[in-house]
C-alpha cells in the first residue's frame, strides 16, 4: 500500500515517519525545527514543532490550491 502523502498525516504520524531517520529527535525536510524555533521565539508560532508541521503543510496545500484557481 502506498505512503499517505505528509500533508494527510497527523503531527504524531508525521513524528513517527521522521523520527527513526536519524536516531534522535526527527524534523521534516522542508520544515526545521530552527525555522519553528525562530517562529515561536518571535511568538508567530504557539504550537508545538510537529503540529507546526501539519500547519505550514496545511498553509502551502492552501497555497498551491489558490495558484491553481489563479492559473
Amino acid at each position: 500500500m502506498p505512503e499517505k502523502p505528509d500533508k494527510e498525516l497527523t503531527a504524531t504520524e508525521l513524528q513517527e515517519k521522521y523520527d527513526h531517520v536519524s536516531g534522535k529527535w526527527g524534523e521534516h525536510p522542508d520544515y526545521r525545527m530552527e525555522a519553528w524555533g525562530e517562529a515561536a521565539a518571535d511568538l508567530s508560532t504557539r504550537l508545538g514543532y510537529w503540529d507546526w508541521v501539519v500547519a505550514q503543510l496545511e498553509q502551502n496545500d492552501d497555497e498551491d490550491d489558490n495558484r491553481e484557481d489563479e492559473g
